[in-house]
């Protein structure tokens, strides 16, 4: 052998010994870097097993330290609930209560549409128990493996709505409700019952109060908002409603007037005006109700009732005095400017004052609060109402349409007699020759927005 060569062998030699020392001494290492795991592995032991090879066991270690970062990754969940489904129509549960319990079991994961879709599928006989549950009666698994609380109140809310209307109330009627505070819920869902049922049963309900209860507002409110809703969803007649007042209490009267001055329905204002005069302690809740802003007086309150605030004026009482005047305010009726301008003498200061917010509101000026200024426009008024309304009236009548516009403009500029000007605008629509003028007039109507203009609009439509 060459020295070349034996030079080269010795080399190879002691640089693959340094090799395996060097791997040796790592593999201490990073088994110590390692935390110690248990891992109970099941056995496979096939026919024709063979031992793995070194790159095959490296490619599975790789494998492993991809996936456990994934599997401790605890990312939110998306659920897609599935559609609501109808009630079921009949029922073999034999306990109700605890069958909606095992539907809340093991619920870890679902959604109250799911939750409630099980609950109906049990059938009626639940719904007594979906009311437990509302109440907060019911008693329901804890833990892991059960709904959280947001979400069982969700789907009972849920579940109760998809039944009629009908099975809800007699639920409703039928629940023992001991305490203030569950009759507070009760009333609220016989409420959300819609249609005819509901006002009934929320007067039912109602009824179980105290009346010093009924006096507070956060008993008052409840009741005001369920009759608010009963009475948008009812279609009876107004004469039928009215009947709803005989044998009341008058707390829950109260609450009544209030509720349905509020609801938005035109019919609960003119409803509310009504009652004026029936109960003398009702009358200043019932003024009181048609002065706040969100009353639409203006559109709901006929002639009857507008002779009804006037009247209350006169009352003995200031604080009637004060909410009448209010209400004509809200009620925005020009036939009342003679009546308001008479309160400005008022030995009240505060009727005083709200008599002459509503005529500037009204009449769109201010003269003060001397009456004597009031009066002399008064009579200006007066004259203009007796000499040039009617002859301005003829002219828009003709059958010159250039002629009959410019006088129907110079009578809609007359704001402060816009209800005076109801009935003539009515007649000039359907006498009328002219397309225009017509079309003006019944625009003209819903313009004035006041309950008699509006059923004129609409008599105009036919």
């Amino acid at each position: 052998m060459s020295a070349r060569r034996l030079e080269l062998a010795w080399g190879a030699l002691v640089g693959s010994s340094a090799l395996v020392a060097l791997a040796v001494m790592d593999i201490p290492r990073r088994r110590a870097a390692e935390p110690a795991r248990e891992v109970s592995v099941p056995v496979i032991e096939p026919a024709d097993a063979s031992p793995l090879s070194e790159a095959d066991e490296q490619h599975d270690a790789h494998e492993l330290d991809w996936l456990e970062p994934v599997a401790q990754d605890e990312r939110p969940v998306v659920r897609v609930e599935p559609e609501r489904v109808r009630p079921a129509a009949v029922t073999g549960v034999l306990d109700a209560r605890l069958a909606l319990r095992g539907v809340l079991e093991g619920a870890r994961g679902l959604g109250p549409v799911s939750l409630a879709n099980a609950a109906v599928s049990l059938g009626p006989d639940i719904v007594p128990e979906l009311l437990a549950g509302i109440l907060g009666r019911g008693e329901w698994p804890e833990g892991e493996t059960a709904a959280t609380g947001d979400i069982r109140v969700a789907a009972l809310r849920d579940a109760w709505v998809r039944y009629e209307p009908q099975l809800r109330a007699a639920a409703l009627l039928a629940c023992a409700a001991p305490h203030r505070d569950e009759r507070r819920v009760l009333v609220e869902l016989a409420g959300e019952l819609g249609g005819e049922v509901a006002l009934p049963t929320v007067l039912r309900i109602a009824r179980g109060f105290e009346p010093l209860d009924l006096a507070r507002d956060f008993v008052a409110e409840p009741v005001e908002r369920a009759l608010a809703l009963a009475l948008r969803s009812s279609k009876a007649s107004e004469r039928q409603l009215e009947s709803s007042f005989d044998a009341l209490s008058p707390e829950l009267a109260s609450a009544l007037v209030r509720g349905w001055a509020h609801s938005g329905d035109l019919r609960g204002p003119a409803l509310a005006a009504r009652a004026l005069g029936r109960v003398t302690a009702l009358d200043l809740k019932i003024l009181s109700a048609l002065a706040q802003p969100a009353c639409p007086a203006r559109a709901a309150l006929g002639e009857r009732s507008l002779a009804g605030l006037r009247r209350s004026l006169a009352s003995p009482d200031p604080e009637k005095r004060r909410c009448a005047a209010a209400a004509l305010r809200n009620a925005g009726d020009t036939r009342s400017i003679d009546a308001l301008a008479l309160a400005l003498d008022d030995v009240d200061a505060l009727v005083r004052a709200t008599a002459r917010d509503a005529l500037r509101a009204i009449a769109g000026r201010d003269l003060g609060g001397d009456s004597a200024a009031w009066k002399g426009w008064l009579l200006e008024r007066s004259d203009w109402l007796e000499a040039a309304r009617p002859l301005l009236l003829e002219r828009a009548a003709a059958a010159d349409c250039g002629a009959a516009m410019e006088a129907l403009a110079e009578l809609l500029a007359r704001g402060d007699a816009r209800d005076e000007l109801v009935h003539g605008l009515a007649e000039l629509h359907g006498a009328s020759a002219c397309d225009t003028v017509q079309a003006r007039a019944r625009s003209a109507l819903e313009e004035i927005g006041s309950a008699r203009s509006l059923a004129l609009a609409r008599q105009a439509d036919g």
